[in-house]
């Protein structure tokens, strides 16, 4: 079975395992093909997700991708959504879901989003596989965000968190 062209891995940043178990749903926000175009699936015990249910029986995410790179819109937007409550435990979270939201390129090969995920805090990020122009548009979409900084880490009662200082004259050497 060929790998889908969006796909996600969620690591348990408390553990340092693989989040096996959480919930996934994908969704094509834009451009709008049709309002039920959602996907559904579990992360396995390597905590990726790399194969799609759809929500109504015979749309698959093959076919909806085709469509959109057959299209006339160069780009689509779309929603990943962690159900990151029914991993740690009702209460035990801050965040009851993770929403991750992307723009992708039709003229790219595939997307892999990974998730550092811990019950108070984590970390997203989105790869792309394909042209290196598309590797250098997420450096620069990274750069607008994290412009060559240091991230700091520090554990405070087995908490991670992240310090990315957004502007660069802020920083030290």
């Amino acid at each position: 079975m060929p790998r889908p062209w969006i796909t996600c891995h969620v690591l348990d940043t408390i553990t340092g395992r693989p989040a096996e178990g959480i919930t996934v749903t994908l969704r094509l926000l834009s451009p709008a093909q049709s309002k039920d175009s959602y996907f559904f699936a579990l992360t396995n015990a390597d905590g990726r997700v790399t194969d799609w249910t759809p929500r109504k029986s015979g749309e698959e995410l093959p076919d909806l991708v085709d469509n959109i790179k057959s299209g006339d819109e160069e780009t689509s937007v779309w929603s990943l959504v962690f159900e990151v409550e029914e991993y740690f435990g009702k209460g035990k979270c801050f965040y009851p879901e993770v929403e991750i939201k992307f723009s992708a390129k039709k003229t790219e090969e595939h997307y892999h989003v990974p998730l550092l995920l811990g019950p108070w805090g984590g970390y997203e990020g989105v790869e792309t596989r394909g042209s290196s122009e598309g590797w250098k548009q997420v450096a620069e979409r990274r750069s607008t965000f994290t412009p060559e900084i240091r991230i700091l880490r520090w554990t405070r009662n087995g908490v991670r968190f992240w310090l990315v200082p957004s502007d660069p004259s802020s920083q030290s050497s």
